[in-house]
């Protein structure tokens, strides 16, 4: 019973939290790439592309980053 309690309030949480998410997402309150190194890429809705400082970050994109590289 304990399991099926949890499971039900996790996903209780999840639909609670996540019209708040986007709502911050469309308010200008998401993630931004503030800083990157050697080679970062992001993928939204299409396919890889090379990222930007400064970048809007959406709920669902992707963030990958080179050998020795950081964002």
């Amino acid at each position: 019973m304990r399991p099926a309690f949890l499971l039900a309030t996790a996903w209780a949480a999840f639909f609670v939290l996540s019209p708040r998410r986007a709502q911050a997402a469309e308010n200008g309150e998401g993630a931004a790439l503030l800083s990157k190194e050697n080679v970062v890429e992001i993928k939204g809705a299409g396919s890889w592309a090379p990222a930007t400082v400064g970048q809007s970050l959406s709920i669902h994109d992707q963030v990958r980053t080179g050998e020795d590289s950081r964002a």
